[in-house]
């Protein structure tokens, strides 16, 4: 029984010792790497963030998964910092080395630590080590998609952080005085469309990191103080793009946001005069379209455009912005309406080709006159599907349903008369035109043409071809189709292509 006190004593003695020993030791850095020739001491902390920090390394010689592994943290170096500190435990990795990921820190903070080894029910510990968390320090950016009613700010950190683990807060505050005082300002995030500002007046803005201490005190960390003026509320009315004969994209410049405004778009008119939104319904000599806005800005301001279709070739034509806004001045609100300069254009005549191929702009050549017409009027020799599958056009062949619908889609049609014979004008955006004579007739009336595809055969017998037909409640319109069935028997007009 002695001896097994004696025992017993000794090894309380040896770790009172070793505890003892370890906290009288000098606090160090640690490295950056681990050094196995010196496994009982050396650990790295890696990782490190404002508000993390990862400690890796052997925590004692020969360490393995059976034994416990942690450290102990502590905002201050005392030598009783391997009992009293704050434990972690550590994730066992292999090859004796453990890690422990530290998170919930203060920022700009120094902390001391010491690891420990728990085996055979004594606990060693390594000398005091320490580490300083990083400072989060805040750029002021400079401002962007400035308009009328606002402004974006932003701001940049000196590293990526997760917002939710900071110890703090973070953002921008602005105002109208250069001297930026809290007080007097908002807060925003580190990106933010700030509104409600009032136009032709200047801001102040100032990036900052405010840092909650261990003692609680809040330390702020500010950025240089940056300016912008917001402009006064305009429209402006850009040149027409893409002109061709028969449409054209109208654009216009909004500097507030289009949410603002409780009206927006495009006028169009063919006489030169500043029309108002008043004019649309009021004007007795011409027509006056109030045209909304096709496609807008992806950023919600600025420009926004219209393609008028179906206009007249070698036509001049007249067009003006307008907003309307509903502002506020002083405790009241107005709505005012703003208007941009009057822009023209006139689209591209049309020149009916006259050899015996037009190059529409498209994926292959058409024929300007059907197959064996000696004239683009005349009807031509209309064959059957099975017909036109056996002859030899000499380099020419049938349009496909694809080919037939490019020819819809990217040209304009209207329909006309050619020698007294009735069809379809089908221009193409460069003005290049050819005419499709309307081959069938109601009741002594051509009043529609129907030419034949490439196409596969149904198993009713029917093949694809190309319609179209005059529009009974607008003489210049017509309706067009590529899928229309037709047997494979019946004869119609042919009208070929070749590539290009």
């Amino acid at each position: 029984m002695k001896n097994l006190l004696s025992i017993s004593l000794f090894f309380t003695l040896l770790t009172a010792f070793s505890l003892f020993v370890s906290c009288e030791k000098e606090t160090v850095d640690p490295p950056a790497n681990i050094d196995d020739d010196d496994t009982t001491r050396l650990v790295s902390v890696e990782e490190v963030t404002p508000y993390s920090a990862v400690v890796r390394g052997i925590f004692g010689d020969n360490a393995d998964s059976s034994d416990i592994t942690g450290l102990r943290l502590s905002l201050q170096n005392t030598k009783y910092i391997s009992t009293t500190g704050e434990y972690f435990r550590a994730q066992y990795l292999g090859n004796g080395r453990s890690e422990v990921h530290l998170s919930n820190l203060y920022a700009d903070t120094t902390y001391y630590f010491s690891t420990s080894v728990e085996r055979n029910g004594l606990i060693y510990n390594s000398q005091t080590y320490k580490f300083r968390t990083h400072r989060l320090t805040a750029t002021t950016d400079s401002a962007i998609n400035v308009y009328a009613f606002g402004a974006q700010l932003q701001m940049s950190l000196s590293e990526p952080i997760d917002p939710k683990k900071f110890k703090g807060s973070y953002g921008i505050y602005y105002s109208t005085r250069e001297r930026i005082i809290r007080e007097q300002s908002t807060l925003c995030d580190s990106t933010y469309m700030i509104r409600n500002l009032d136009p032709d007046k200047t801001y102040y803005y100032c990036a900052f990191v405010l840092m909650r201490t261990a003692t609680m005190r809040e330390v702020y960390l500010w950025g240089d103080v940056r300016s912008f003026h917001t402009p006064k509320i305009s429209v402006a009315t850009l040149d027409a793009e893409d002109v061709n004969t028969f449409s054209a994209k109208l654009s216009g410049d909004l500097n507030v946001l289009f949410s603002d405004a409780t009206d927006f778009g495009i006028l169009f008119y063919e006489k030169n005069r500043e029309v108002t939104v008043d004019s649309v319904n009021a004007a007795s000599d011409q027509a006056i379209l109030k045209l909304s806005p096709e496609t807008i800005d992806e950023r919600g301001m600025g420009l926004f455009s219209v393609t008028p279709k179906a206009l007249r070739a070698n036509k001049r034509y007249y067009f003006r912005s307008f907003a309307t806004i509903k502002e506020k001045v002083g405790t009241q609100t107005k709505i005012n309406t703003y208007y941009g300069d009057v822009k023209t254009f006139k689209t591209l005549p049309i020149v009916m080709t006259s050899g015996s191929e037009a190059d529409m702009g498209l994926s292959v050549i058409w024929a300007t006159k059907n197959y064996g017409a000696a004239s683009a009027s005349e009807f031509g020799t209309s064959l059957s599907f099975d017909e036109a599958a056996s002859a030899s056009f000499n380099g020419w062949r049938l349009p496909t349903v694809d080919e037939a619908q490019e020819l819809i889609d990217q040209c304009n049609w209207s329909w006309g008369r050619l020698n007294g014979v009735n069809g379809v004008e089908v221009v193409s955006k460069d003005g290049t035109a050819i005419f499709l004579p309307a081959n069938m007739d109601i009741a002594g009336d051509y009043t529609y043409g129907v030419y034949l595809l490439s196409s596969d055969v149904t198993s009713f017998g029917y093949a694809q071809s190309m319609l179209f037909l005059q529009d009974s409640f607008n003489d210049n319109q017509c309706g067009k189709s590529a899928e229309n069935e037709v047997l494979t028997s019946a004869k119609i007009a042919v009208r070929l292509v070749r590539d290009k």
